[in-house]
């Protein structure tokens, strides 16, 4: 009997082995960049959820931003994001500093927020803004990392210290100057405008980043002197359209005057530096900081999360 012992074992593990070594093999091949790439080309929608903090003279900024984000082979191709910011004393006191809706489509950013209700015309709900720029500051938030850049992420996994296991899924840390993000980020070069300054750019970010089995970002962290911030990227593969508001509730930017433009003013040379936003001369204080406590008052557009295309205006 024993003589037959040994062959039935190997004819019994041979099946086993056949299947799971290649299924190690795929699960090992798995290239980030090349997932992220294919998810762009075919329109994917994800949600996001992000969290940041900043230290201030006598206490805390925080932010809280949450929406969702079409994607395109481009980079984006729609997003509704609804930010809330606040400062925090250490005596316990709380400032709201900003409560605002923001829809990006066809290249045109929409903003809702209270900061226009004096000077919105009867009627007029929402406040248009074209400039190239400010797609990213609404996408990123106070994040200088653009995790959903095949170029970033790829710089992310070049210069990651460390890779332990998540989950079924991937971390990886690391750091990255200033420098380098901005040669390989084209996101932080738009959002910018203008060329990098030398010292700016050997000021670092450490960084954390999570990818699941597919190899696509969950999470991203941040973190330097001048503030953190928590972004997660969950229901990848949902169908998100991205509606503009009705054309006769929206009135340009451009018709308000000065104090229109979504973009905040940095609290520092260095911090405006981490984020891109701003100019290093700004002189004005941060307005950027908030929590998800507070309800906004901004008005509702459709945001249909079902499997469709954005449509043409969406695309450009």
């Amino acid at each position: 009997m024993r003589r037959w012992i040994a062959p039935l074992a190997a004819a019994l593990l041979a099946p086993a082995l056949t299947i799971t070594a290649p299924a190690a093999a795929q699960a090992a091949a798995v290239d980030p960049v090349k997932a992220l790439r294919q998810r762009l080309a075919s329109w994917d929608g994800v949600r996001i959820a992000e969290s940041g903090q900043a230290p201030s003279a006598g206490g805390t900024l925080s932010s809280r931003r949450t929406g969702v984000l079409r994607l395109s082979p481009s980079g984006l191709a729609g997003l509704d994001v609804v930010r809330r910011d606040v400062s925090r004393t250490v005596s316990g006191g709380r400032t709201e500093l900003r409560a605002e809706r923001v829809i990006t489509v066809g290249g045109v950013n929409y903003t809702s927020s209270p900061r226009f209700a004096d000077r919105l015309p009867h009627g007029k709900a929402w406040v248009s803004d074209t400039r190239r720029n400010t797609r990213w500051e609404v996408l990123l938030g106070d994040q200088a990392v653009n995790a959903l850049e095949p170029s970033t992420l790829g710089l992310l996994l070049r210069t990651a210290k460390d890779r332990l296991p998540y989950k079924g899924g991937v971390q990886y840390r690391g750091t990255v100057t200033l420098k380098r993000l901005y040669d390989a980020s084209p996101s932080f070069r738009e959002r910018r405008g203008y060329t990098l300054p030398v010292e700016t750019g050997r000021l670092s970010v450490g960084w954390r980043l999570w990818l699941d089995t597919r190899g696509l970002p969950t999470r991203l962290v941040t973190k330097d002197p001048h503030g953190s911030d928590d972004i997660r990227y969950t229901g990848w593969g949902t169908g998100i359209v991205v509606t503009a508001p009705p054309a006769d509730h929206v009135v340009d930017a451009r018709h308000l005057g000065s104090g229109a433009a979504i973009e905040r003013t940095p609290n520092s040379p260095a911090e405006g530096a981490r984020s891109g936003a701003g100019r290093e001369d700004a002189p004005s204080p941060r307005g950027d900081a908030g929590t998800s406590d507070v309800e906004a008052p901004v008005v509702d557009a459709p945001v249909e999360n079902r499997e469709s295309a954005v449509g043409a205006s969406g695309r450009g």
